[in-house]
C-alpha cells in the first residue's frame, strides 16, 4: 500500500515568520529522526523564499514549475523529524485543517512508520483538527502492509475514533482493499515459500477481525450488512449473510485453506436481527434441557414401537401406535439438531430442520388426537360418522393442515435462505401468523367432536344400524393385551351378510345393533377415560399452540425479545406439556379404547365359513341377527377359555 497528500494555498494559512522562527531554532538530524518530506504549492515566486526562510531545520529539496495551475510554484523541502513535531504541527499544519486534502495527508504519512502515523493523527487532533472529515479509508489505502499493521494494533483512541467515523461504504471499500492486498500476500507467500509474508498476512487479517470485535460500532457493521444483503431486510437471509461472511474472511487468505472462524461479534450480531422465534436461537444454554428431552422422547419412542410391535403380532393393528412412535422419534430428532445447533450457531442448515421438526409435531399430534376424537364420535353417532360428506369433510381438513403445515415451512426456509425485501418480508410473517392460527383452531377440533358426540342425542338411525365392536377387549387397563389371534378370529365369524357393518369402538354400553350379542367383562368398559383423554390432551396441546401462536404477532428481533421467546417457554410447552400428554397415551391405553376392528373382507374366506356352515345345518333360520350372535358369541367363549387355560 501506498499514501500520497496534497496542500493547496498552504501560504495563507501559515503562521508568520518569526513565529515560526521563534518556535523551531534547531535542527534536527538524522542521527535522532528520519527524514520527512512536504511539498508546498505557492501562487507566487516571492512566497516561495519568504516561507522557506521560515522553515528553520527543513532542507530545501528542489523547486519547480508545476503546470500552469492557480497554485504552480512548487517547493520540496526535507525535514529530519519523524512526527512532525507539535510546534510545527500545531502551529503551522492544524491551522490549515479546511485545507488539507487527502492526497496532502497521505504524503505526508506514507514515509513514517506506524508509531509516527498514530503521533501525527494524534497532534493533528489536539490541535483541533477535525478528522472525521478526512477520507480514511482513501489515506489508508496508501500506506504498505506494514504501516497498515502497526495502525490497526494500535489501541489509540485517536485511531479508533478515525475507524469508528467510517461510513458503511467506507468500511465495505476498506474490506475490500484489505482483502485484494492480504490476498495478493498469501499468494505470494505460497509462491515463494515465504513463511515472514504468511505471518505478516495473517497477523493483519488477525487484527482486522480483531477490530471488528471490538472497535467497530453497530451500527457501522449492521451498514456493511445492508450493503451485503443489497438492501434486504433485517432478519432475512440469514444464511446468504453467513455464506458471504465465510467467504469475505477466507478471501483475505488468497483461497488458501486456512481454518478461521468469523468474529464472534458479527455472529451475534447477525443472531440479534434475526426474526424472535418461539423458543430463541440456542446456546451453550440449552445443551442440557436438549439433552433431557432427547432421552425423555427417545424411551417415548422405544416404547411406541415396542407396543405396536406386540400389537400387532397378537392381531392387534393400531396403526395410532406407529403414528405416535414416528412422532416421538422427530421430537427426538429435533431436540438433538437444537442441541447441535446450539454448539454452533451458524450452522443454519441445521437450526432451520430443528425448527421445522419441532414445528411438525404442533400439528402431528393433534391429527393423531383428531383421529381418537373421530373414533369416539362415530360410536356414538355411526351413521353419521361413517357417511360419505362427514369422512369426505374429514379428510378436506387432514390435507388442508398438511398444506398449512408446508405453507408454514416454506415461509420459514424463505426468511432464512433468501434476501428480502421489508415488504416480501412482511408477507412471510403474515404466512407464519395465519398458519399459526389455523393449528391453533385445528387442535380443538378434536374437543369439538368428543363435546358434539356427547351433547347431540343418538338418531334413530344410529339405533337401527348394524356396527361392529371389538368385543373381544375386555379391558382397559394398563397391563392388558387383546387375546392373540382373537381379532383375525372374530372377523372370519362375520357372516357376508353382516359384512357392510360399521366398525367401531369397544364399550359395554351402546345403543345400536351389534353384530355380536351383549358381552359380559368382568369390568365394564366405559368412554369417562377416553373422553378425559381427549380433553386434557386436547387442552395441553392448544396451550402449545396458543402460545407459539401468539409469539408469531409479536413483531421483535431477537435481541430483545419478549419473554414468551425464552427457550425455557418453549420446553415447557414442547417438552413438558408433551410429556404428560405421551403418558396419558400409554397409561390410558388409547390403543385398547380406540381400537376398531380391521375392515371385513366380503366373501369370507372358506377356511373360516365352517362355523357358519354349521349354523346353518342346526337352523335354516340362523342368518338371523339372535342366532348368528349365538354362534358368535359361543366361539367368543370358547377363545376366552382358551387363551384362559395357556394364562394357567
Amino acid at each position: 500500500m501506498s499514501l500520497s497528500f496534497g496542500i493547496s494555498t498552504l501560504h495563507r494559512a501559515l503562521p508568520s515568520p518569526a513565529t515560526m522562527h521563534t518556535h523551531v531554532d534547531t535542527p534536527y538530524t538524522d542521527a535522532h529522526y528520519g527524514a520527512s518530506h512536504l511539498d508546498i504549492f505557492f501562487s507566487s515566486p516571492t512566497y516561495v523564499s519568504y516561507w522557506v526562510d521560515s522553515f528553520t531545520g527543513w532542507v530545501l529539496l528542489k523547486s519547480s514549475i508545476s503546470p500552469p495551475v492557480r497554485c504552480s510554484y512548487r517547493v520540496s523541502l526535507c525535514r529530519p523529524s519523524p512526527r512532525l513535531d507539535h510546534l510545527i504541527m500545531s502551529s503551522a499544519l492544524a491551522s490549515l485543517a479546511s485545507g488539507l486534502s487527502t492526497d496532502t495527508i497521505a504524503s505526508m504519512l506514507s514515509t513514517m512508520s506506524s508509531s509516527q502515523i498514530v503521533s501525527t493523527l494524534e497532534s493533528l487532533q489536539t490541535a483541533g483538527v477535525n478528522l472525521s472529515s478526512i477520507d480514511t479509508t482513501a489515506v489508508i489505502s496508501k500506506l504498505n502492509i506494514t504501516q497498515v499493521t502497526g495502525l490497526l494494533s494500535s489501541n489509540s483512541s485517536t485511531v479508533n475514533g478515525l475507524l469508528q467515523s467510517f461510513t458503511p461504504v467506507q468500511l465495505v471499500s476498506l474490506i475490500d482493499d484489505m482483502s485484494n492486498s492480504t490476498s495478493t500476500l498469501f499468494k505470494t507467500a505460497a509462491a515463494t515459500n515465504n513463511i515472514a509474508l504468511y505471518k505478516q498476512g495473517r497477523t493483519l487479517v488477525g487484527l482486522l477481525l480483531k477490530k471488528m470485535d471490538t472497535t467497530f460500532t453497530e451500527s457501522q457493521l449492521l451498514g456493511v450488512f445492508k450493503i451485503l444483503g443489497n438492501g434486504a431486510a433485517f432478519g432475512t437471509g440469514a444464511k446468504v449473510l453467513m455464506d458471504k461472511a465465510k467467504s469475505l474472511v477466507h478471501s483475505f487468505f488468497g483461497g488458501a485453506n486456512v481454518d478461521v472462524e468469523i468474529p464472534t461479534r458479527l455472529l451475534n450480531l447477525v443472531e440479534d436481527y434475526q426474526p424472535a422465534i418461539f423458543g430463541s436461537y440456542p446456546d451453550s444454554k440449552d445443551i442440557a434441557p436438549s439433552a433431557i428431552f432427547i432421552a425423555i422422547f427417545a424411551i417415548f419412542t422405544i416404547i411406541y414401537t415396542l407396543l405396536f410391535a406386540k400389537n400387532w403380532a397378537r392381531g392387534h393393528k393400531f396403526l395410532i401406535t406407529l403414528g405416535l412412535a414416528i412422532y416421538s422419534l422427530i421430537r427426538t430428532l429435533g431436540f438433538i439438531l437444537r442441541l447441535v445447533w446450539a454448539k454452533d450457531i451458524t450452522r443454519l442448515d441445521v437450526g432451520l430442520t430443528s425448527t421445522i421438526f419441532l414445528v411438525i409435531c404442533t400439528v402431528f399430534l393433534p391429527s393423531l388426537n383428531l383421529i381418537l376424537a373421530q373414533r369416539y364420535f362415530t360410536w356414538k353417532h355411526p351413521v353419521l360418522g361413517s357417511s360419505k360428506p362427514f369422512m369426505t369433510l374429514m379428510y378436506i381438513i387432514y390435507a388442508l393442515v398438511a398444506c398449512v403445515v408446508i405453507m408454514t415451512i416454506v415461509a420459514a426456509a424463505v426468511q432464512i435462505d433468501y434476501l428480502l425485501s421489508e415488504s416480501h418480508f412482511a408477507m412471510t410473517k403474515k404466512v407464519i401468523r395465519a398458519s399459526s392460527v389455523l393449528i391453533c383452531l385445528y387442535s380443538l377440533v378434536a374437543v369439538v367432536l368428543v363435546f358434539g358426540a356427547s351433547f347431540i342425542p343418538a338418531s334413530s338411525n344410529d339405533k337401527d344400524v348394524l356396527t361392529y365392536q371389538p368385543s373381544w377387549i375386555s379391558s382397559f387397563s394398563t397391563t392388558y393385551f387383546a387375546p392373540k389371534g382373537a381379532a383375525a378370529q372374530n372377523n372370519a365369524a362375520v357372516p357376508d351378510d353382516k359384512r357392510h357393518a360399521v366398525r367401531v369402538i369397544q364399550s359395554s354400553t351402546y345403543h345400536h345393533t351389534t353384530v355380536h350379542g351383549e358381552q359380559q367383562h368382568e369390568k365394564e368398559l366405559h368412554h369417562l377415560g377416553s373422553i378425559i383423554v381427549i380433553s386434557f390432551t386436547t387442552f395441553f396441546l392448544f396451550i402449545t399452540d396458543i402460545f407459539r401462536c401468539v409469539s408469531t404477532f409479536i413483531d421483535q428481533y431477537n435481541k430483545n425479545h419478549s419473554w414468551i421467546f425464552d427457550p425455557v417457554v418453549m420446553y415447557v410447552m414442547f417438552g413438558a406439556l408433551e410429556t404428560i400428554v405421551n403418558l396419558m397415551y400409554i397409561l390410558g391405553r388409547i390403543d385398547l379404547r380406540f381400537y376398531k376392528p380391521d375392515a371385513l373382507e366380503a366373501p369370507v374366506a372358506t377356511s373360516t365359513s365352517s362355523v357358519h356352515d354349521d349354523v346353518e345345518k342346526a337352523s335354516p333360520s340362523a342368518s338371523s341377527n339372535e342366532e348368528v350372535a349365538a354362534v358368535v358369541d359361543e366361539e367368543q367363549n370358547i377363545t376366552t377359555e382358551e387363551n384362559v387355560a395357556n394364562k394357567n
